[in-house]
Order: C-alpha cells, then structure tokens, then sequence
C-alpha cells in the first residue's frame, strides 16, 4: 500500500485557503505534516504534525523554510535510493 504525505508551507496561517486543503486532507485521510510562522494561527489546531518558527521576521521565517525544504528533499532522496521511506 502505498503513503501519501503532503507538506503544506504557508506564512498566512488564518488563510481559508489553507483551512480547506488540510480539512480535506482529513477527508480522504492523507497524512500532512504543515510547516508554519509566528503563532501558527488556526492551523496549529489542526495540523496532526506541525513545525513552526516562531518568528515575526519574514527573512528569517524564509531561511527557515529553505532549509527545511533542503533537509526534506534529501530525506527523500536517501529514501528512495535505500528503497524505503523513512517518514
């Protein structure tokens, strides 16, 4: 059976937008990890796994999110190469 994971990044973590995807990803049961800033607003109630950077600076929020995404995609990329996924 194959996983699915969606990782949702946003900096408008009150967006209705954003509210949706995840109460969707609820409905058809995909796992969503959301990486956010500053308070995680209404998100942070509703992710099941969040990262959040408490920060009201947008350049460090943006460092943040590029080494997240740096770090996740070798995650990946050593998963796929030892053909199991370590999420």
């Amino acid at each position: 059976m194959k996983r699915y994971i969606l990782v949702g990044i946003s900096i408008p973590v009150n967006s209705k937008h954003i509210i949706n995807v995840i109460n969707k990803c609820k409905t058809i049961r995909l796992k969503l990890i959301c990486l956010l800033c500053k308070d995680g607003g209404i998100v942070k109630s509703l992710a099941e796994q969040l990262i959040r950077h408490d920060s009201e600076f947008t350049a460090r929020t943006q460092e943040m999110r590029l080494t997240f995404r740096q770090t996740f995609c070798n995650l990946v990329e050593h998963a796929y190469h030892l053909n199991r996924c370590p999420l």
